[in-house]
């Protein structure tokens, strides 16, 4: 649990003379799964960025698991109408085109203004000879084509 760090950042960064100081220390600030940020992450997030720091975050609401944590999907929400420059990223080159339509079916009717995404690329790239390569997981190893 971090959150008695997070009060502790919380507290010195509301003083403009020590933002000032953590400020000079960063060119540009990138945040990954901002989904999960809580109001006070995001608070540090803007506090230390500043005016001037160029800052990048990336996050998708569909993935947002750390309510139990404090974070706030809301906060997502939030920062992305205000940013003023955002980007959707609607192709998946990870799943099957079937999940992604499965995805899909879900996600559209319980978010607002869900884009949906398309397949990045089709089922044959799944379709991988390793021939008699083995692999190798977690100590036991098995030949390739008993995968």
């Amino acid at each position: 649990e971090y959150s008695d760090l997070e009060w502790f950042a919380y507290r010195y960064l509301q003083n403009p003379e020590i933002a000032l100081i953590i400020q000079k220390r960063y060119s540009h600030i990138f945040v990954d799964e901002f989904q999960d940020t809580s109001p006070i992450q995001s608070y540090l997030v803007n506090r230390i960025s500043g005016s001037s720091i160029p800052l990048f975050v990336v996050g998708d609401e569909k993935q947002s698991i750390y309510r139990f944590r404090g974070a706030r999907v809301e906060v997502f929400r939030e920062f992305v109408k205000n940013i003023g420059v955002s980007r959707k990223l609607t192709k998946n080159f990870r799943s099957l085109p079937s999940v992604i339509e499965t995805v899909n079916k879900i996600c559209a009717p319980c978010f607002d203004e869900y884009v949906p995404m398309t397949a990045g690329i089709n089922k044959d790239a799944f379709d991988i000879d390793f021939g008699d390569v083995a692999v190798a997981t977690g100590g036991l190893h098995w030949p390739a084509h008993s995968l």
